[in-house]
């Protein structure tokens, strides 16, 4: 008896660990071993008759074992792609910023940036690691004229340390005034003394750059 139940443990655990990518997939299967194999050895002794419960508990202890470290680890697996596929949004949404040319610090008479204020997550006036900023303006068309594709976005002191979320492409009528709202996401603040953020449009061979609104770094 003790040497069948041996190789149950044997045979599951070889199946489980040829079909695991990671520790948490191998830790999963485990676990789904151990209790598929409590619930099929008690199966075994519940169908089986004098002395062949023995054999049929140490058979269903066998198969359970098996089927709990299958379905283990494809559990384990379906969570940890999730969590991939958040990781992966995740970064689409902060990590991809589109600045269409180098910060330049010319002035452009047609578009004017105003009013920007911030709110931060907690409320507290300060960004922290791992904290989403919210960053507010007004952009004003101060022409008689239309003006098209105008980008608008976000950058900041420290690239790495401080991601802005995609920039925005729209379409202005003469003397149109719209809120622009983007989104800063802090990565750490290990060496970051403050956040300085600044609002930016580009149209044509023209940009223009706001004052910098300043972010204490908590």
């Amino acid at each position: 008896m003790k040497q069948t139940k041996v190789a149950c443990i044997v045979l599951a655990l070889a199946m489980m660990v040829s079909s695991c990518g990671s520790a948490y997939q191998a830790e999963s299967g485990a676990r789904g071993a151990i209790i598929g194999g409590h619930v099929g050895e008690m199966v075994g002794l519940l169908s089986g008759h004098g002395h062949f419960r023995g054999e049929n508990a140490a058979l269903g202890s066998l198969i359970g074992m098996g089927i709990g470290a299958i379905l283990g680890v494809s559990v384990a697996s379906q969570i940890e792609e999730k969590e991939k596929a958040e990781a992966r949004r995740y970064d689409e949404d902060y990590n991809t910023i589109s600045n269409p040319s180098p910060t330049v610090k010319s002035s452009s008479a047609a578009i004017n940036i105003s009013d920007l204020t911030y709110m931060d997550t907690d409320g507290d006036g300060y960004i922290s690691k791992d904290e989403i900023i919210e960053v507010e303006g007004f952009i004003t068309n101060t022409s008689n004229s239309i003006i098209k594709d105008i980008v608008i976005y976000l950058s900041t002191n420290d690239s790495k340390a401080l991601v802005a979320s995609p920039s925005l492409t729209t379409t202005l009528q003469p003397g149109q005034k719209i809120r622009y709202t983007g989104r800063i996401h802090c990565r750490k603040t290990r060496g970051l003394s403050g956040a300085e953020v600044q609002m930016q449009t580009t149209y044509a061979d023209k940009s223009n750059v706001s004052n910098s609104l300043y972010i204490p770094v908590k």
